[in-house]
């Protein structure tokens, strides 16, 4: 006799439900992480609050973006899904979410210092969320090319107009962004913006450095040859880099 189909499944049990159907309910696990560090409270202290009692605070900018995101939000206008689930939005402690083009004029308004205090309170988060992983910590630095059809867009080296933001991690952990004109090469700033990155790790850690080709030049490698630092740059494979290559034998390679 065949497997009747309750034997082929997981044990999970079905009951009927009048609730509405949602895919943004593990927004929830984000919200309550973001809760537990007061991500909120620093996002407040960090930007200037309504000039009413009738307006929005900042924490009620930010959270939303970032759990659109998350749910593959690509546009202020997906924040139309999330305005739309009042069950999901109960559970994040958000009573009400700030249309797309009032969180666009907020995010305007906000210019360079905006973006300066949302660095800060990510670089609050990474001694702590770090301190108890191992003793080497990698740094990655990557430059990220958004497309944009914006008038004031640049020409990018992949000759496409946008912008050219750069972004660090720290074990998979956002600690630092620059936004940058698309026309700016990958490799400007890089070893300034590494630096600074990891002002914010904490102390007692090796640091092994990640990048690609913008990272080459001998002013970036440098300063990571010293003991305790380790790093992976990758090269351009051009005639020259063939040629280092080729003699070396094969005990010379390893991870």
């Amino acid at each position: 006799m065949p497997p009747s189909l309750p034997d082929l499944i997981l044990p999970i049990q079905l009951e009927r439900s009048e609730a509405r159907l949602t895919s943004l309910g593990g927004l929830v696990v984000l919200a309550e992480m973001a809760q537990a560090l007061g991500v909120g409270k620093r996002v407040d202290e960090h930007r200037a609050g309504p000039g009413s009692g009738r307006g929005y605070r900042p924490r009620e900018f930010v959270p939303p973006r970032v759990w659109r995101l998350h749910a593959g939000g690509r546009r202020l206008e997906d924040l139309r899904e999330l305005r739309a689930e009042q069950e999901v939005l109960e559970n994040l402690g958000l009573h009400a979410v700030p249309d797309a083009g009032t969180v666009g004029d907020w995010l305007r308004r906000q210019g360079e210092g905006g973006v300066a205090g949302m660095e800060q309170v990510n670089c609050e988060r990474i001694p702590g969320a770090r301190e108890a992983e191992g003793e080497e910590l990698t740094r990655d630095v990557e430059a990220t090319e958004i497309e944009a059809d914006k008038p004031e867009a640049n020409w990018t080296y992949h000759h496409g107009q946008g912008y050219m933001p750069r972004v660090g991690y720290v074990n998979g952990l956002c600690g630092g962004q620059g936004f940058r004109d698309g026309h700016v090469s990958p490799g400007a700033g890089i070893l300034p913006f590494a630096k600074k990155g990891e002002a914010a790790l904490p102390a007692g850690k090796r640091i092994y450095f990640r990048s690609d080709s913008a990272a080459y030049p001998a002013d970036v490698i440098n300063p990571y040859r010293p003991p305790g630092r380790t790093f992976t740059i990758t090269a351009d494979l051009d005639a020259g880099v063939k040629r280092e290559i080729q003699p070396l034998p094969e005990s010379a390679w390893r991870p």
